[in-house]
């Protein structure tokens, strides 16, 4: 008797057709509930007050020379901050430090090979910075693979330089700054991540590995200093017009860097986790969504694979012409 109601249970159609039903409007409600807050992270719901408290008042940009960096630099400037510019081409810093000084603000030009950088080296950083009242701390210098490669043929140096400069300086730089912020119960920390962070990538799998510790290190650090007045945010990007992504021309899904450093600075705070350019933040809502893990990673090897025959053809064709 309990044998047949057993089957009577597991084989009632109207049972089942239930089951499918109250499944089908948990995932819709999640659904909704995603989307919902994807469009609140993008219209600043929470956004992080930029307004500078005092005359004197600094963020630091690291990887500031060119690119991205440069337009942190660029943009803080317009937002009231003096900017202390960090990287390794003091050429490209001061060409940068005059348009600050015609914004009217003060910069500091400070070379640091953040690949090479000796213990002595970080001491005298961190005596600079912590003699300035910091509110703004914007890790953005990286290092990636020239062109996608395996991880056993690769250069054992360039692999070390790119866990040096993506992870232990980015903790360095924290180490350093987070310290003054929480004694002053106030602060901003944008750290620069990447879609390669979110899915395992084959021939960049060393640079994959360094953003994702980014991404995890940074939510994971957000909680622990957030109560203390300082937020903490991994910033999640895909391709941007940048001589690190060898992209010359921007697009709807490829911003300039202006582009897309503005749309950070008008959402910053409003999660600890964002994709502040919106074509990016569609891309990832439809990753995370609808494309299933085993797809993701082989279309991103098949992807690299592309890519990287492509850049060995290059590669051949320029030193055909040098003969």
């Amino acid at each position: 008797m309990e044998f047949s109601n057993l089957l009577s249970f597991e084989f009632n159609p109207q049972f089942w057709h239930n089951v499918v039903h109250l499944i089908g409007l948990m995932f819709l409600a999640t659904l909704g509930v995603n989307i919902f807050k994807t469009i609140l992270n993008l219209t600043f719901w929470n956004a992080y007050d930029l307004k500078t408290d005092k005359k004197d008042q600094w963020a630091v940009v690291t990887g500031a020379s060119d690119g991205i960096g440069k337009e942190f630099a660029l943009q803080l400037a317009l937002k009231g901050y003096d900017i202390v510019l960090l990287a390794r081409s003091e050429d490209k810093m001061n060409e940068i430090a005059a348009k600050i000084k015609k914004l009217g603000h003060e910069s500091i030009v400070y070379k640091f090979d953040f690949a090479n950088a000796t213990e002595k080296d970080w001491e005298k950083l961190a005596d600079k910075l912590n003699s300035l009242d910091v509110k703004v701390l914007v890790n953005n210098v990286g290092v990636s693979h020239d062109f996608p490669v395996s991880f056993l043929e690769e250069d054992t140096e360039r692999i070390e330089r790119i866990m040096q400069v993506n992870v232990h300086s980015l903790m360095k730089m924290c180490r350093i700054v987070i310290p003054q912020m929480v004694e002053k119960k106030r602060g901003l920390v944008l750290n620069m991540g990447s879609m390669s962070g979110k899915i395992p990538s084959g021939l960049l799998s060393t640079y994959a590995a360094s953003k994702a510790f980014v991404s995890s290190f940074s939510q994971g650090l957000a909680m622990e200093v957030h109560k203390q007045g300082v937020h903490v945010e991994h910033v999640n990007l895909y391709f941007v017009q940048t001589a690190m992504s060898k992209i010359r021309k921007s697009s709807f899904f490829v911003p300039t860097p202006r582009k897309f450093v503005a749309s950070v600075l008008h959402s910053c705070g409003s999660s600890i986790n964002s994709t502040p350019y919106a074509p990016h933040a569609l891309i990832n809502f439809v990753l995370d969504w609808f494309v299933p893990e085993t797809f993701k990673i082989d279309s991103s090897y098949t992807m690299h694979q592309e890519i990287r025959e492509k850049a060995l053809k290059k590669k051949l064709r320029e030193a055909k012409k040098d003969q």
